[in-house]
């Protein structure tokens, strides 16, 4: 932490693994685990500007990886491949009476990514969450 005002943090995940499956009366197995991407890597950073406003922002990025659906016109299990992606989020909030009250406001996927965690779904692009946070 460079400061009480200032923070980072970062990440990185490698993920490896086996399935085994039976086809065709034969034991098969195949490297990867299915929608889990092998490597993926994050960093954020935070602000607390004065004693009332944060700000932060987080990139990530999410390695391509195997997936598999099943085809309702061949009646097969298609394997493909989901491209990599990375995403861009920032958040900042207000606090006030007290820090009793927040108001705060999330912005993700700033960019409008186009990527897809399950093949065939598509996800969010660009969205945003603002509210009012209260305690008592």
């Amino acid at each position: 932490k460079p400061s009480k005002h200032i923070s980072f943090k970062a990440f990185y995940s490698y993920v490896n693994g086996k399935i085994y499956t039976k086809l065709n009366g034969k034991d098969t197995s195949y490297f990867n685990l299915l929608r889990r991407p092998k490597s993926s890597i994050g960093f954020n950073a935070g602000v607390t500007i004065n004693k009332n406003l944060f700000v932060s922002t987080n990139l990530a990025w999410f390695d391509k990886r195997k997936d598999a659906y099943f085809d309702n016109t061949t009646f097969q299990t298609i394997n493909v491949t989901l491209s990599s992606y990375a995403l861009w989020d920032v958040y900042a909030e207000y606090a006030f009476c007290k820090s009793k009250c927040k108001l705060f406001a999330d912005l993700r996927n700033i960019t409008a990514s186009k990527y897809n965690e399950t093949a065939g779904f598509n996800t969010l692009g660009f969205n945003a969450y603002a509210g009012l946070r209260f305690s008592l």
